[in-house]
């Protein structure tokens, strides 16, 4: 509630060309859209959370019970990043997206990639952490959720290389790259198999 009423607010001084400029590139925004941010990064993690009960049931294998709040969880939290890349980009001129692009080609697949194995990585250790160390589940359940820690932790460093080459030298070595994308797309299939 409380993130909707500012975000109302917010938005009547956009439409308003005599209010505008009290919020429109200030401060103010600035600080709002990071506040804001810091709400939706600390609602996605109490409703992703599975012992919270929210939109995630641990008791149904960890199922999504509740899509509706869970994506748009998660569609808040994105919303307010790009909003805070769009106040830096229009205040300080700091275009993170041009100068990510303009750094290396492939560099935000990799880092996109990165982001993936991370989620991949959490996910299954918040998994394993709930349902394998209390023996709730099958011993073929807990071999799966460990395969995805491993999953994830591997490609997470397989990503950071190539992303921390790229962005250190511009560069990565094509067949460097070539060789970890076949690996972790083999590895990955059989992580979805």
């Amino acid at each position: 509630a409380i993130t909707f009423a500012v975000t109302g607010v917010v938005v009547l001084l956009h439409l308003s060309p005599v209010l505008s400029g009290y919020i429109v590139n200030t401060r103010a925004e600035g600080a709002i859209s990071l506040i804001l941010a810091a709400f939706w990064a600390a609602t996605v993690s109490v409703v992703s959370n599975a012992s919270t009960g929210l939109a995630v049931n641990s008791e149904l294998d960890n199922t999504i019970v509740n899509g509706n709040l869970y994506y748009f969880s998660w569609a808040g939290f994105v919303t307010s990043i790009m909003l805070c890349v769009a106040y830096l980009r229009a205040v300080f001129g700091v275009d993170l997206a041009g100068e990510i692009k303009n750094r290396a080609a492939r560099l935000t697949l990799w880092s996109g990639l990165l982001a993936c194995q991370l989620v991949v990585m959490g996910a299954s250790a918040n998994v394993f952490d709930k349902s394998c160390s209390s023996q709730v589940e099958s011993e073929t359940f807990c071999k799966r959720t460990k395969y995805g820690i491993a999953l994830g932790a591997i490609g997470t460093i397989f990503a950071l290389g190539v992303v921390g080459m790229k962005m250190i030298t511009s560069i990565a070595p094509f067949v460097v790259e070539g060789v970890l994308a076949i690996f972790l797309c083999i590895m990955n299939g059989f992580g979805v198999a």
